[in-house]
């Protein structure tokens, strides 16, 4: 090959492009509605027989900072492979077991054997949540939590397989009104349609004799008059936390210190309680938790019954077992030491068994000692336990508040105290 001179590496390079109309084609698409665009994107680069088989996916979880966006397939419409599945995250296209196993768990016993969905996925989360550098090209990512991803792209696809609103794009169809062929263009603007009156159907004439009087269609109008109840007002205030352990509040007889574990424990449990199923959380990673052969043994002969209360937990071994399935309350409680919790609470002894699991369910679930709590999270802490029927313990029997009248403080300051 022969070696440029210097003249002509730096001389400049032409190069004749043939016109091209971009300019009329960027004005075009801008010109085209964001849903029309879609479907042209998606009818130009696959086809118009996928781009009608489309349901809209859009999932947000503010607590966890994350939203899942995209598009997944009806499950009448299949590939013979993965290569349909496309997955980004923050923008960058990866590839993920964990949601590729979600994926096939939302489409289980949807689809027949050897065919897969097309799925789009743009997954948005906080950027110290994931780790990039799990592979060399960065196609592979870690995640902080998992389980939280695995269970949310599960819940998402769910939600819009099972709505009946496909990612249709056609043209909107009204079933109020019979419009002919000439008046089928119509402005959309949200949720509303707005018809010119020329394009409006004829209704028929209306005989005046048969129109109710004005009286008693005023009757007939009349709204029924009804009570809004508006939501009383705290009788307390609160002060703040004392240890990050202890609310203090100020009531009108005086001064109520409430643990904050056990008020929120004793919530959780009549809720649980009062609950005919219990919601429960998949786990995709589990941990291999050991344990003596009769402490498995007495998790086996509870199964039932803590399948009932949202465990799942499978024996590995005469000595191991996992959890594949814990109350969704309980998603980022260490498994090794929920089974250790669960087989203290059972303490050998299957009497009373429900009453025991709902226990420790609730303590596990609730907020903890040293927990800094905002004065906003500490009222409504509050609010919920001044609603149980029995606020003055918790289910272990450990008093709740403790109580120092206005008349006490005063006493002890040596101070007249005026109800």
């Amino acid at each position: 090959m022969k070696k440029l001179t210097k003249e002509e590496e730096e001389k400049p390079l032409n190069i004749n492009i043939p016109e091209c109309p971009v300019t009329t084609t960027i004005n075009y698409l801008k010109n085209i509605p964001e849903r029309n665009l879609i479907q042209y994107v998606f009818e130009d680069i696959y086809s118009i027989d996928l781009s009608k088989e489309l349901h809209e996916l859009d999932k947000v979880d503010n607590k966890a900072n994350v939203r899942i966006s995209g598009y997944v397939s009806d499950p009448s419409y299949t590939r013979s492979s993965k290569k349909s599945i496309r997955i980004y995250v923050n923008g960058r296209p990866v590839k993920c077991p964990i949601v590729l196993k979600a994926i096939d768990m939302a489409y289980k016993n949807l689809l027949p054997n050897g065919k897969y969905p097309f799925v789009i996925l743009k997954i948005e989360i906080n950027p110290h949540d994931i780790d990039v550098n799990a592979h060399p090209t960065k196609r592979e990512i870690r995640w902080r939590e998992p389980n939280l991803i695995f269970n949310f792209v599960i819940s998402a696809i769910d939600k819009a397989l099972s709505s009946n609103t496909y990612q249709q794009f056609s043209e909107p169809q009204s079933n109020v009104l019979p419009f002919s062929a000439k008046s089928e263009q119509i402005v959309e603007n949200d949720d509303s349609y707005y018809i010119s009156e020329s394009k409006m159907p004829t209704f028929p004439t209306v005989n005046p004799k048969t129109i109710t009087p004005i009286s008693q269609q005023q009757q007939l109008l009349t709204p029924t008059t009804f009570q809004i109840q508006q939501q009383p007002e705290n009788d307390f205030k609160i002060i703040g936390q004392f240890k990050d352990t202890y609310i203090l509040i100020e009531t009108q007889s005086g001064l109520e210190i409430v643990d904050q574990h056990i008020a929120d424990e004793r919530y959780l449990f009549e809720k649980l309680k009062s609950q005919k199923e219990i919601n429960s959380q998949m786990l995709l990673v589990s941990e291999i938790v050991d344990l003596e052969p009769e402490e498995v043994a007495i998790l086996q002969q509870a199964e039932e019954k803590l399948n009932h209360f949202g465990y799942e937990i499978e024996a590995i071994s005469s000595t191991q077992i996992k959890f594949k399935r814990v109350p969704q309350l309980l998603s980022r409680v260490s498994q090794k030491e929920l089974a250790a919790e669960l087989l203290s609470s059972i303490n050998g002894s299957l009497d009373g068994l429900e009453e025991k699991i709902l226990v420790t369910t609730s303590c596990k679930a609730a907020v903890k000692a040293g927990e800094k709590l905002s004065i906003w999270q500490a009222e409504e802490l509050i609010k919920r336990w001044k609603s149980t029927k029995n606020p003055q313990v918790c289910p272990h029997g450990r008093p709740i508040c403790h109580f120092i009248s206005t008349s006490d403080v005063a006493k002890f300051f040596e101070r007249q105290y005026k109800e």
